[in-house]
């Protein structure tokens, strides 16, 4: 019978322990820390488009194609 395998209650523990945690491999710290860059580029850009410079200003200041600076 199944009823008696199976626990009448189920407890979770929800410790948050950082030792249970599992470390980045090193590829994984690459693309985290080359998608913060690319993130911290884009506020950057967006911040100067708000204080108004223009798309063709933005990309040549960048060295970036018009249409990326625009996205």
């Amino acid at each position: 019978c199944a009823a008696s395998i199976v626990p009448a209650k189920i407890t979770w523990s929800d410790s948050t322990d950082a030792a249970e945690e599992i470390p980045l491999t090193r590829a994984e710290k690459q693309t985290r820390d080359r998608q913060k860059r690319k993130w911290e580029l884009v506020q950057e850009i967006q911040e100067a488009f708000k204080r108004g410079k223009n798309l063709s200003r933005l990309a040549r200041e960048y060295d970036l194609d018009w249409r990326t600076i625009q996205k």
